[in-house]
């Protein structure tokens, strides 16, 4: 056991050693990323020589300042039958009497403050002072604007009760007071987009973001019991994800819909999440507006065509070279990994010089890197981008000596205009794409990317998926440019590294199953096959190490573009009796088979862009094959899943023909577990469509 032990701090500090060597200094030159000066603040002398002389008064403003919140009157309804004497404020314990003048009013009327022992004694006495002051005095008239933006409130209520009393609606009875706090932040407000409201005779610009919820503010069970607001919270001060600062409004109705507050959270307050980064919290009385008054770009885009269109997105091969040149330069006093320095930078070099095998992570820095020459930033997040999940991507260097970060492609020319954000995420799917999903919308000139570790990561973002990216525009009129990269393949790593669960986005497109597509649908998903492909399709919206799955840099050139089908070059039109139509991977390990087996009666079809449907293009490939008399979608995933319950509607219906399927049968999760089960698995989705299907 000793010896464990001994092992186990051995090994610890190891670990700590190695994360130590992860920390990459995000200093300042990182693009997208303002590093936040820390002042090292200390208390004013005359407070500390105060405390000092009246040590015994101290300790109990320390204690009001620490549980005077919970003698506060901030719930009128009180269910718990609580006590508002609370033990600690007793001054007999500080050695005090009840003739000592100890004013209570300001600590504990009909607000609470909880300070949060996280904070510098500095912070934390800073904002005492300004709760504490007693200064701020409502006058008159802005007495008399409270009780009209009241009265307006209640009258509308009424009216909306008497007119329409069957109609299900959501009020703000019972917390009319929070348009107090709306008007009173308003008016401190100076900056802002949308709609232009009148303050103190100027204009501010007050923006009520799409959301499908009635509740425009935080409601008490659902700030509680949704885990998207812990991870919100924990996002909120990291590098690239800090938007300098958010304030959050809790309406505490004590009542989620039908669940009872008790039974809503373990923690005393709803607002309890918050303690967990240190931030202050209030809480007021919303039966006393007064104290609510303390507290306080998408135009010159067009409609997508009515038809599916083709754009040249190629780049003149100079641009290619220079900015390939550039994506793997560094400073002479960097010192890169050794390793890096063999198997990046100096293969990327040789290929670029041959001009020929450009690999993936080669056609994404070429990709990028054009783009930002062109003056558009690009926005790269997710969980360990920088580095890329499958360590191939390396936009992000980092000195060995230092932990300095070096991004090349922000330094391809002393001119460039557009640089590449590297958002190294925190690991939550649901909130980090849903920021990117915002920053995508108020970014349209931009590329936004989020990339999943794995493209079954995604499952736990799927709320967004289904509330803003697929549907959002249908309800709302309004785009959005995001890029999901799902990475997905079947190599026998398992149900949850193995499918981006391709079949869901497919169901939620608007594609027509009897009629052609046009560009004009919510969600376009292509399963590229080549670097050249998914260069074109990264451009055009503003397999990684398998040797197969190279390009020439002319397929890079100007006058390319992305190809919703790629046809066979290889078969013979005269001799195909079987088309086999194919998306993804799933293409190499069926062409390895045919050449292997020496098959010259069977043509490959490869269909990387699946919605919008590629009718045309289809129809183009299939005239060339007149003897052909069976049609085979072939497919990696199970039945149920995949491609193949999109495809077949739209085959049959719109090319009149039948399609055949080969594949996995039908399965509960996406992949077996088993290396053995994955093998024969293979063995028979590969030979099928091939040897058994004649």
């Amino acid at each position: 056991m000793l010896s464990f032990k001994v092992g186990a701090r051995q090994l610890m500090r190891w670990k700590e050693l190695q994360l130590d060597r992860l920390k990459y200094h995000s200093g300042v030159g990182v693009f997208g990323h303002r590093p936040t000066k820390v002042n090292d603040v200390d208390l004013p002398e005359d407070i500390v020589v105060r405390r000092n002389e009246n040590c015994r008064a101290q300790r109990l403003v320390d204690a009001y300042r620490t549980y005077g919140h919970l003698r506060a009157t901030i719930d009128n309804v009180n269910y718990k039958n609580e006590e508002r004497n609370v033990k600690e404020l007793n001054v007999s314990r500080y050695g005090l009497s009840s003739e000592d003048a100890v004013d209570l009013g300001l600590v504990y009327g009909y607000e609470g403050k909880q300070s949060v022992k996280n904070l510098t004694e500095a912070e934390r006495e800073w904002f005492a002072q300004r709760v504490e002051n007693g200064q701020d005095v409502i006058d008159n008239a802005r007495r008399i604007e409270i009780a009209k933006e009241l009265i307006r409130s209640q009258a509308w209520d009424k009216f909306l009760a008497l007119k329409f009393p069957t109609v299900k609606r959501y009020c703000g009875e019972g917390a009319e007071s929070i348009l107090t706090f709306f008007s009173s932040l308003l008016k401190l407000t100076s900056a802002g987009t949308s709609v232009d409201i009148p303050v103190n005779g100027k204009s501010v610009r007050f923006s009520l973001l799409n959301n499908p919820s009635h509740l425009e503010v935080h409601g008490d069970a659902a700030f509680a019991g949704q885990g998207i607001n812990q991870e919100m919270l924990m996002m909120s001060q990291a590098p690239h994800f800090n938007v300098g600062g958010s304030m959050h409004v809790i309406v505490n109705n004590q009542l989620g819909f039908t669940l009872p507050a008790a039974r809503g959270r373990s923690s005393r307050y709803v607002t309890d999440l918050a303690k967990s980064i240190a931030v202050p919290v209030i809480h007021v009385n919303a039966d006393h507006p007064e104290v609510s008054y303390y507290q306080e770009q998408w135009a010159g885009f067009q409609a997508a065509p009515n038809a599916v269109e083709t754009w040249d997105t190629g780049v003149d091969t100079g641009l290619l070279q220079m900015v390939g040149h550039a994506s793997v330069a560094y400073p002479d006093d960097f010192n890169i990994h050794p390793h890096l320095a063999k198997t990046h930078v100096r293969n990327r070099l040789s290929k670029l010089a041959e001009g020929k095998d450009i690999d993936w992570a080669t056609a994404e820095a070429l990709a990028f890197g054009s783009l930002l020459m062109e003056g558009r930033h690009v926005r790269l997040s997710g969980e360990d981008v920088g580095r890329g999940t499958f360590s191939h991507r390396h936009v992000m260097l980092v000195d060995q000596n230092t932990e300095a970060i070096h991004i090349p492609l922000n330094h391809i020319h002393e001119k460039q205009k557009g640089f590449l954000e590297v958002a190294n995420s925190i690991l939550s799917e649901e909130a980090v794409l849903a920021f990117e999903y915002g920053m995508a919308f108020d970014s349209p000139d931009n590329l936004c990317i989020w990339e999943a570790q794995f493209g079954d990561f995604y499952n736990g973002a799927q709320i967004i998926v289904d509330t803003f990216i697929a549907s959002g525009e249908s309800k709302w009129v309004r785009s959005n440019g995001l890029v999901m990269l799902l990475p997905h393949g079947y190599d026998g790593a398992a149900s949850e590294h193995s499918s981006c669960r391709l079949e869901r986005f497919l169901q939620q497109t608007d594609s027509k199953e009897s009629t052609p597509d046009s560009e004009n649908v919510c969600l376009h998903v292509a399963n590229a096959t080549t670097p050249a492909q998914y260069f074109h399709l990264l451009r055009r919206q503003i397999l990684l190490r398998l040797a197969d799955a190279v390009s020439n840099i002319s397929d890079f050139a100007p006058g390319t573009h992305f190809k919703n089908v790629i046809g066979d070059p290889l078969a013979d039109p005269l001799k195909v009796k079987r088309v086999i139509l194919v998306s993804g991977k799933h293409y190499y390990e069926l062409h390895k088979e045919r050449l292997r087996a020496n098959v010259d009666d069977v043509a490959i079809i490869r269909v990387e862009g699946l919605a919008p449907f590629p009718l045309h293009e289809l129809q183009i490939e299939l005239q060339k094959f007149k003897n052909a008399r069976k049609f085979i979608w072939s497919q990696e995933e199970h039945r149920n899943m995949g491609a193949w319950s999109f495809i077949k509607p739209r085959f049959e219906n719109l090319l009149g023909r039948k399609l055949l399927y080969s594949g996995r049968a039908e399965g509960a999760t996406p992949a077996v577990g088993a290396a053995v089960l994955h093998r024969a698995e293979v063995e028979h989705i590969i030979k099928e469509p091939l040897h058994t299907m004649k």
